[in-house]
């Protein structure tokens, strides 16, 4: 783990879209590694955010995933994209515990292989407990997720995790 306690992450194109929409993409320095694949590479760089989302991250290492990486993993019929599988393959083959999408699908075959998920709303929850932001703030970023990104996320989830959030305090 890292100084964060957080472990070095796999990022999925997902959250670094999300987190760019509401301009919170340097909430993911909280974590001490980040290991971006080419197929989730290109599609930030092809897509609104574009590579202005990736360049601004530190600590950030791009991968070439093998064919047979992803094959080995036998997820074949699950309904995942390149950039998920080529994600999980990394995991595996570096060791990696962590994954950050938003993906349904993605975040059961990361449990399924004993990956750790964590999503946009975790990364804001997470960065509040560090004191990166302040829990008002946090609020506000969630809110934003729920009504400015592209996240398909409900109301219900959102008032959950402003629940946690407010249970989680100290002062």
């Amino acid at each position: 783990m890292g100084t964060s306690g957080l472990a070095p992450a796999a990022l999925d194109s997902g959250p670094l879209i999300h987190l760019s929409q509401i301009q919170r993409i340097d909430l993911l320095a909280i974590l001490p590694e980040l290991h971006v694949v080419d197929a989730v590479w290109r599609e930030v760089e092809a897509g609104p955010v574009g590579l202005q989302a990736l360049t601004r991250l530190p600590n950030l290492r791009r991968h070439r995933v093998q064919p047979e990486q992803i094959a080995s993993l036998h997820l074949d019929k699950t309904g995942l994209h390149l950039g998920e599988l080529e994600s999980l393959a990394l995991c595996i083959s570096e060791r990696i515990t962590l994954l950050v999408t938003d993906d349904l699908r993605a975040r059961k075959a990361a449990t399924d292989l004993h990956i750790q998920p964590v999503g946009s709303v975790g990364i804001i929850l997470k960065s509040c407990t560090l004191s990166m932001i302040t829990a008002r703030e946090a609020e506000g970023l969630l809110w934003q997720l729920h009504d400015e990104s592209s996240l398909f996320v409900t109301t219900h989830i959102i008032q959950t995790a402003i629940g946690q959030l407010h249970a989680d305090r100290v002062d």
